[in-house]
């Protein structure tokens, strides 16, 4: 295993110490069979047009949806890709794990151009224990119900919570002004 990292990375330490081998993203990705993609929703596109896609030899990276939506069609017929999510907080996962359990997982393949997507997702599933039962997904159905799950209900439902507690202060005969400076905003 290798780890590939931005050169101005403040995990190189950390990742050494722990016995990794680090290397560039793109040094890293050349010599990989599975490449896992793990940065930021919003950097996963850069990373991959200017670290991964310019590798000349095939490998299988995991992509999260998002990325693969924004594959060019060429980068997306050549690529098989494949993704696997665990449907928890880290914090659940972990304390499950420590516990002996596990929370559910997705797994999506979206495109099998090596013919061994469906196979190394599978093993890699195996492999991370913290998964107690696996449902098999689209990457679009992954996509928009995680999108649906973090927007519309961690983002809507906090608001929504926020207004039924005003409008209740205020239906109680409370003053607008002061469910909304200290009981709903605090």
């Amino acid at each position: 295993m290798r780890v590939g990292l931005r050169t101005d990375s403040s995990s190189i330490a950390k990742a050494e110490a722990s016995g990794l081998r680090v290397l560039s993203i793109a040094d890293a990705c050349a010599e990989a069979d599975v490449i896992m993609v793990l940065v930021p929703d919003t950097e996963q596109k850069r990373t991959y047009d200017a670290e991964i896609a310019p590798i000349s030899r095939p490998a299988v990276p995991a992509l999260r949806p998002r990325l693969q939506h924004s594959l060019r069609s060429d980068q997306a017929a050549a690529t098989s890709t494949w993704r696997w999510s665990r449907e928890g907080s880290r914090h659940l996962v972990r304390r499950t794990y420590l516990e002996g359990g596990g929370v559910p997982a997705l797994v999506a393949v979206q495109q099998d151009a090596t013919g061994h997507a469906h196979d190394i997702a599978s093993r890699t599933r195996r492999h991370r224990r913290h998964a107690r039962r696996v449902l098999e997904t689209t990457f679009t159905e992954e996509t928009e119900t995680d999108l649906f799950g973090e927007q519309a209900v961690l983002c809507g439902g906090v608001s929504a919570l926020v207004r039924a507690g005003y409008e209740t202060l205020v239906e109680a005969g409370y003053s607008p002004r002061v469910p909304t400076s200290s009981a709903c905003t605090n």
